[in-house]
């Protein structure tokens, strides 16, 4: 019997290992992230954006960047930065942005003085601003 459920929106990959212990409940591996972490492929598989904001941590001088996924194809990079991207850096993410997601999309740039955190205080480096999972 189930004490509390609740619905975090938390995306995990199941283990087919049986714990050390003897229990045989499943067993969570990675943690993906939550629904509003995760993006969405134009084909409708979800995806971690992490490699994008690796991308762009290790090709432009950042200090923070948030990656905002508006539609299917429609992306937002919010960044604080020293200075604006050079037209090369931009089409240098647009392009590896291409290679990770695929498909013909779009890719904006918006330099801000702050990101500002989550009510709870937490920095969110992506966020999906699209429905991930059907209610």
């Amino acid at each position: 019997m189930p004490l509390i459920r609740y619905d975090l929106g938390d995306y995990a990959i199941l283990i087919d290992e049986l714990c050390a212990c003897g229990r045989t409940l499943p067993r969570i591996g990675n943690i993906l992230g939550r629904t509003i972490n995760l993006f969405r492929l134009p084909n409708g598989q979800l995806f971690s954006p992490w490699r994008l904001v690796g991308l762009i941590k290790a090709g432009a001088d950042v200090r923070q960047v948030q990656i905002i996924q508006q539609a299917l194809d429609r992306y937002l990079v919010r960044f604080v930065g020293a200075s604006t991207l050079e037209l090369d850096g931009e089409r240098s993410i647009r392009d590896g942005f291409r290679k990770i997601v695929g498909g013909d999309i779009s890719v904006s740039f918006e330099r801000v003085t702050d990101i500002p955190r989550t009510a709870g205080g937490k920095f969110m480096a992506a966020l999906s601003a699209i429905q991930t999972h059907s209610s």
